[in-house]
């Protein structure tokens, strides 16, 4: 699992490129190679958070890479649009491995956090990451640790501003596009 984040970060990596995105990248491949090897050698907790590393570099590089594609200056097109979905959703991946390291080390972080299969807690972990996202709130797997509190009303801030800042986005650049007399490019 480790090494198919390892070549999507270097997949963004190739199409982004520039200094940013290669720290990151090289940040990423070395957390997530030394992780790798050392879960393999000897698993620990120091290959696990190396691992958990490299997974949340990665996506922090996705972000910037559909951040920057989709909030770019230009003409709207869908293909920006389906970027910033995917940074949305990218959001919430990343917010769910971060939570899922806090849940290893501080099993009780969570209420309702399943006790049976690791796939089941990180499933629910995920859940809430996207729960807390879109500000639904159901309440059933709530924050308990102050440290996981924090961060969701982070996530949960960044889920309510992602949306506004980008339909102020879309909106200003359908209505320039408007003004202009070429065609709005959906292409």
């Amino acid at each position: 699992m480790q090494l198919l984040f390892f070549a999507i970060t270097f997949i963004v990596y190739l199409i982004v490129r520039g200094p940013i995105a290669t720290t990151l990248a090289i940040s990423a491949f070395i957390a997530d190679l030394a992780g790798y090897v050392l879960g393999l050698v000897d698993p620990s907790k120091t290959s696990l958070i190396l691992g958990y590393a490299g997974l949340i570099i990665a996506f922090v590089m996705a972000c910037y890479a559909l951040g920057y594609a989709a909030l770019a200056p230009g003409v709207v097109t869908v293909h920006r649009v389906l970027g910033a979905i995917a940074l949305y959703l990218n959001i919430g991946l990343m917010f769910g491995t971060i939570y899922g390291l806090i849940w290893y080390f501080i099993p009780n972080a969570f209420t309702n956090i399943p006790s049976g299969a690791r796939w089941q807690a990180e499933g629910t972990i995920v859940y809430f990451s996207f729960v807390t996202l879109t500000s639904t709130g159901f309440g059933d797997v709530t924050p308990l640790h102050p440290i996981v509190r924090t961060l969701s009303n982070v996530e949960a801030i960044i889920g309510q501003l992602f949306p506004a800042t980008l339909l102020a986005r879309l909106t200003s650049g359908v209505s320039t596009a408007l003004l202009d007399p070429g065609p709005l490019s959906w292409a």
